[in-house]
């Protein structure tokens, strides 16, 4: 192999390298900052509901939205569900029940008001973010698609690996 090819081979993998790392830098830090948006409006729903506990009337539809601000609605939509010490719903979405888990039986079943767990679980074949918090005498579950930021995520790894072939052919 001549001295100009390995030079045009070691430029293209430089190249690409260097375009992965920018790629994947901006796939953590975009993963990391969505699940911080998710975790945020969990908590701020949380934060509403404390405020005001008495959103439970029969004909509210157990679902908090966001401002309009032109994102979709299931971006902004969080689901609601209450659960009693045991595990039982009291109150569920209309779109049907939430899973309920060991970790948030913990939290229902505990004396500490303050008790919450976080984490992610797959609802009708979708993955969601769910925040579970002690409330009275049982706790509530706050639960928020994380479809959009997986699609986003998708597009950023689609980006990246186009972006990288098209570098390594260019600098070819």
């Amino acid at each position: 192999m001549s001295l100009r090819v390995k030079l045009i081979l070691a430029l293209t993998l430089l190249a690409a390298a260097a375009t992965a790392a920018i790629g994947i830098s901006s796939y953590r830090s975009t993963e990391h900052q969505m699940q911080s948006d998710i975790d945020n409006s969990l908590n701020d729903a949380a934060r509403r509901l404390s405020e005001s506990p008495d959103w439970g009337d029969a004909d509210h539809d157990n679902d908090i939205h966001g401002p309009g601000d032109g994102r979709p609605r299931s971006f902004e939509q969080v689901l609601i569900q209450i659960i009693a010490p045991d595990g039982s719903v009291l109150v569920a979405p209309n779109s049907g029940e939430l899973p309920v888990e060991a970790d948030d039986l913990q939290v229902a079943a505990s004396v500490d008001p303050n008790a919450r767990v976080l984490h992610d679980t797959r609802i009708d074949d979708e993955d969601y973010r769910m925040l579970t918090v002690a409330s009275g005498d049982g706790a509530v579950q706050f639960a928020r698609s994380l479809a959009e930021s997986r699609e986003a995520l998708e597009s950023i790894l689609h980006s990246t690996l186009m972006a990288m072939a098209v570098v390594a052919v260019v600098s070819a």
